[in-house]
């Protein structure tokens, strides 16, 4: 079986990850007889020569211009701009050609491995089984974009694979797909347990105080910025005895706003590392993961903590409950009160403990995953 995914770069994110991550668990099932190719929409990005290891990566630009350099989203995106004042979109053109070029691959399967281009690209193939893998809150996805629900592109596709109930249930309120499910996001546990293992180098964790961390790219769904007005209410209540490291990079906008906010709360306790390759030995050695997102589809965070044994904070996105049993190995609230749930994890030392207890029992069925996974592509 000859199967393509179509992804918009190479930039690391959540995407990238779980396309990793299945590509890995795929590629240790020796059973499966696949060839995989990928393409990038768009060349940007670190992780193409990573990808080189499960499969054959495409060229973008071989398959429309010729030039390896050449960026199509970019492309899209400032002749559109030009044209829609004309009334023209370029869109159609573009995708069409590009997948009349990749058929002659002659692929069994096209997934589209996020919505947007990716999936609008895979709409274009013909005479092959189309499959649309949605990594984000539907609904606000089409906020976000200012955008109707996209019947004409997903009328196209076989299958939709959401990634949690919750997005899935958002999806079908938008277009009510005859073939939509859900499969969660595959996770390497066995490595992250190993990685996680590695040696930190660059800060010392203080031994006498609660260590609180936070993973993720810097973007405002992440809200990040309410960190510090949370550690200011912290203090209030009293509670000084912690440490709260801050993992994640990508906007400069976002890191401004947060240093402001925490020279406003005068929140010392915050620490910003940056974007870290390796983010497991510091989930590991800390008490407890916050999660402040406002949106959330499948939560690596939050699963991979877990992994590592460490209880979480989240906040009450639409997914979270999914992930997260409140008050058995952690607990979900909104973010105005989330400080109530932190202090309470680091005060009352009891709680703490059975909770921790609880994480410790936390195993993540990546066969239940594959098995749906094989069954989606008929393996």
């Amino acid at each position: 079986m000859k199967i393509l995914f179509i992804i918009p770069g190479y930039s690391i994110g959540g995407t990238l990850s779980s396309l990793i991550n299945l590509l890995e668990i795929l590629k240790r099932k020796n059973s499966l007889n696949i060839n995989i190719d990928i393409f990038a929409i768009s060349p940007e990005g670190s992780y193409r020569d990573t990808l080189t290891k499960y499969g054959k990566v495409l060229s973008g630009g071989n398959s429309i211009s010729g030039d390896s350099s050449f960026n199509m989203a970019v492309l899209v995106r400032k002749v559109k701009r030009f044209l829609s004042k004309l009334g023209v979109d370029i869109t159609p053109f573009v995708f069409r050609r590009t997948a009349r070029k990749l058929e002659g691959n002659k692929y069994d399967i096209v997934i589209g491995f996020q919505e947007g281009y990716a999936t609008h690209l895979t709409s274009y193939f013909k005479n092959t089984c189309k499959i649309a893998w949605i990594h984000c809150d539907y609904k606000n996805y089409l906020r976000l974009i200012k955008s109707e629900p996209e019947y004409r592109c997903y009328n196209k596709i076989d299958k939709v694979v959401c990634v949690s109930k919750y997005t899935l249930q958002q999806f079908r309120d938008c277009i009510n797909h005859r073939n939509a499910t859900y499969i969660y996001n595959t996770i390497l546990d066995d490595r992250i347990k190993i990685k996680a293992e590695e040696q930190i180098e660059d800060i010392d964790f203080p031994d006498s105080k609660f260590i609180i961390v936070s993973v993720g790219r810097l973007h405002p769904v992440k809200q990040f910025n309410k960190i510090p007005v949370i550690i200011s209410f912290l203090k209030r209540k009293g509670i000084k005895d912690f440490v709260w490291y801050l993992i994640g990079g990508g906007n400069d906008e976002v890191m401004n706003q947060i240093h402001q906010e925490k020279m406003k709360y005068d929140a010392e306790e915050l620490i910003l590392l940056g974007e870290k390759n390796n983010p497991y030995p510091y989930i590991k050695q800390a008490d407890l993961m916050v999660c402040t997102s406002l949106s959330e589809a499948c939560p690596y965070a939050i699963i991979e903590s877990k992994v590592l044994n460490v209880p979480v904070v989240t906040t009450n996105f639409g997914s979270a409950t999914e992930f997260i049993t409140n008050g058995f190995d952690g607990y979900v609230e909104p973010i105005e009160t989330i400080a109530d749930k932190i202090g309470l994890m680091i005060n009352d030392t009891q709680m703490y403990h059975v909770i921790k207890d609880n994480v410790r029992g936390f195993e993540y069925d990546n066969d239940k995953i594959i098995n749906k996974i094989e069954q989606l592509l008929c393996l």
